[in-house]
């Protein structure tokens, strides 16, 4: 597994690295989902930081759309993806525009600033730990 997950009781921080396919970013996604909780989770905070490459092509970013239209309807949450990989911006801003009805999605180049942007949308004041399990 390419990814760590910190759950929060109102939501989620998921820490990727090394090579990320398109199939570990869906079964990310389908955790969280899945959570007995997620409906009331306010935020996800995906962060690439720490990734050397990815493998998302247009038909994963069509299916990542599709199902996060479909858990929109289920929870509002505020998605912000953490990442200065320029390919993957593109790749996020391809997903932002697809998905335009859904949730707020947000890009940021660290994690003060994603944490500072949940806490303006939601109040939450979240402490993500050092040491991920």
């Amino acid at each position: 597994m390419t990814y760590k997950i910190y759950r929060h009781p109102k939501g989620v921080y998921k820490k990727f690295s090394g090579f990320v396919n398109a199939q570990e970013f869906l079964e990310s996604m389908f955790r969280i989902y899945e959570d007995p909780d997620f409906d009331r989770f306010a935020f996800s905070i995906n962060d690439f930081t720490e990734i050397t490459s990815f493998s998302f092509d247009e038909k994963d970013m069509r299916n990542f759309t599709a199902h996060r239209l479909g858990a929109a309807l289920t929870a509002n949450i505020f998605v912000a993806f953490i990442t200065t990989h320029t390919h993957l911006i593109s790749a996020i801003n391809d997903y932002r525009l697809m998905s335009r009805s859904a949730t707020p999605t947000e890009i940021f180049p660290n994690l003060e600033q994603s944490l500072q942007w949940i806490k303006e949308q939601t109040g939450l004041a979240i402490a993500i730990p050092e040491q991920l399990d």
